[in-house]
């Protein structure tokens, strides 16, 4: 047996750290105007798409692209939790420099601009990492149905839904549940536009990791309620290459597929979960490679070129997916790949959005 689910990836509006060639990695940065009108022309394209799921970077400039999505869209009445994990890779000593001081740290160090590791940064395996991290744990949470039905799998899940590093716990049910994470209620995540009430939040769960070191990064949710099930995941192996490759970007305003944007939602029943993951160029390229590794298809045209881009700001990745239970394993497919890196929403506005990646995340 098996269950079905969407991924819908999207990467946040342009900020003016992209426009001025700014090293941003995990600086807070805020959208642009251009941005925001970004962020808004996406919303208004999926507002009419069923959303089970939603998860953000806890940077603001991902936070608020998520947030007018949600705001926007007729049917979600779900949780948006902000992940660490989620986040652009981080530059180290570099973060809020120019490009060219990149280029030349790089050149100095006698490494490829896309293999340097700045003073203080991630490599793009702890990348990789993080995003498989997310990966897994989402699939795990994807197969939770399937496990129930499986009561007697070494699986065994038990009722709790647990935090990273928390203790928190309740029962699959409308019950709400209050966790050492802070909750968030709607009316109260319109500040995170401003950056004040997420910046509080940040240095908040920040002291909490630096009191427990040992443990991983904690999740915000909006509010409180993650689901944690302890398995191991299989992406299920494919014959689709692997997309990993330099640092480059999608090209802007083409359409990847020329597919009707609607297809993905109407193949999919009222039934299967729907998730959306607002991320960075870096950390959704990882994703993009996690996911595809299980697709069994073959990519062509400019699906094959855009999976190994850089996607655009606002740009849209989505995917059918499938899990299944063997063993003790969860095994992850892609069955369906409906566009990368789209652009289509910007395309279609009387105003030219489109932003051209510079070269520096």
């Amino acid at each position: 047996m098996s269950r079905k689910f969407l991924i819908s990836l999207v990467r946040h509006g342009e900020t003016m750290e992209n426009r001025q060639k700014i090293m941003q990695g995990q600086l807070d940065t805020k959208l642009s105007d251009v941005g925001v009108k970004q962020a808004q022309l996406l919303a208004n394209r999926l507002k009419n798409d069923r959303f089970t799921h939603v998860y953000s970077s806890d940077l603001a400039r991902a936070a608020d692209t998520a947030w007018a999505i949600v705001e926007t869209n007729k049917s979600f009445s779900a949780h948006l939790t902000l992940d660490r994990r989620l986040r652009e890779r981080g530059f180290g000593n570099l973060e809020g420099k120019l490009l060219p001081e990149y280029k030349k740290a790089a050149e100095k160090a006698n490494v490829p601009m896309q293999d340097y590791t700045p003073e203080g940064g991630e490599t793009i395996e702890q990348v990789t990492a993080r995003a498989k991290d997310f990966f897994e744990e989402l699939c795990k949470l994807m197969a939770e149905p399937l496990l129930d039905l499986k009561s007697t799998s070494p699986l065994g899940l038990g009722k709790s839904i647990s935090h990273h590093g928390s203790s928190s716990s309740c029962q699959h049910s409308d019950t709400q549940v209050t966790s050492v994470t802070q909750a968030v209620s709607a009316p109260q995540l319109s500040s995170v536009h401003r950056g004040t009430y997420l910046t509080h939040i940040l240095m908040q769960e920040e002291q909490k990791r630096e009191a427990q070191p040992s443990q991983q990064p904690l999740s915000i949710d909006i509010p409180v309620c993650y689901k944690s099930p302890p398995s191991e995941v299989i992406v299920a192996n494919g014959i689709h290459e692997s997309v990993a490759g330099p640092v480059k970007e999608s090209t802007p305003g083409v359409c990847s597929t020329g597919l009707d944007i609607s297809k993905p939602q109407s193949s999919y029943s009222v039934h299967d979960p729907s998730v959306l993951i607002v991320s960075h160029g870096l950390l959704l390229r990882e994703l993009k490679r996690l996911i595809l590794k299980s697709y069994s298809g073959q990519l062509e045209g400019n699906l094959a070129k855009e999976a190994r881009l850089i996607c655009p700001n606002t740009g849209l990745s989505q995917f059918g997916m499938s899990v299944s239970v063997q063993g003790n394993s969860v095994v992850t497919k892609c069955e369906h790949v409906y566009v990368i890196n789209d652009t289509q929403h910007l395309v279609s506005s009387s105003e030219d959005l489109l932003t051209k990646f510079q070269g520096a995340l």
